[in-house]
């Protein structure tokens, strides 16, 4: 009984920790209050799902993942043509196996791949510019530890679908210098493996501050995005995704 009520306290606090900021833009990082209406365009409304999909995966919700992959494909298709010389076709073939996803780490490294591949459409056509909030202070504790591996995190998934170096190295550089250190009560059984989970993200950013290829940081962030959605799974929190 101990343990499921320390549970429901934590899992408490690292959602009150994830829901710092529940819209896609100002900027990409979904640490911003509100969406202005510059932004509401086909590429703003792409971000939006893009955001409902990730912290989808992290808090170990794949019945989101499908239902914005869903959307994703029905806003792309309704409104774009994919062309030879684009990768929007590819988009549109990575969101189709999304959809179909039937395990987490499956639909945390599909997603990366997504993005990645949002990102080079981007690059080669324009999209929506990285428009960073200040990193949050570390006030310590579950709450100030989480919102920063949140703004983190959601760096890591700006500096691949805007795409954005600053982004990806300013990410990589909070997860890899702010370890998680719940320090969780004795009675909470999961504990040691969410301990272990923690450090692993510590690992992960700074496998990121290393990583330069698009391969490299795929399979970082999917990783990263895995190792999230593992620890939400014990503890009951996570991302509470942007608001529709």
């Amino acid at each position: 009984m101990m343990t499921r009520v320390a549970n429901a306290v934590l899992a408490a606090m690292l959602v009150s920790a994830c829901d710092t900021g529940r819209a896609p833009f100002r900027q990409l990082d979904s640490t911003s209050a509100l969406v202005p209406v510059n932004f509401r365009s086909p590429v703003g409304l792409h971000a939006m799902q893009g955001a409902r999909i990730r912290d989808g995966v992290a808090r170990g919700d794949l019945d989101t993942v499908h239902d914005g992959s869903r959307a994703l494909l029905q806003l792309i298709l309704s409104t774009e043509q994919p062309a030879p010389q684009t990768t929007l076709g590819e988009v549109v073939a990575v969101t189709r196996r999304l959809e179909a996803t039937e395990d987490l780490p499956t639909a945390a490294r599909t997603f990366a791949v997504l993005a990645e591949r949002c990102g080079a459409c981007h690059a080669a056509f324009g999209g929506p510019r990285s428009l960073p909030s200040a990193t949050p202070r570390d006030t310590g504790g579950v709450v100030g530890r989480m919102r920063l591996h949140q703004w983190g995190a959601a760096r890591l998934w700006e500096g691949l679908v805007a795409p954005s170096e600053e982004a990806w190295k300013s990410g990589a550089a909070v997860l890899a210098d702010a370890p998680l250190a719940l320090q969780l009560p004795a009675r909470v059984t999961d504990a040691p493996e969410i301990d272990r989970l923690g450090a692993f993200v510590h690992e992960l950013g700074l496998e990121a501050r290393a990583s330069t290829s698009p391969r490299s940081r795929i399979e970082v962030y999917g990783q990263l995005l895995t190792t999230c959605s593992a620890c939400h799974a014990r503890l009951g929190g996570g991302p509470a995704g942007p608001r529709q």
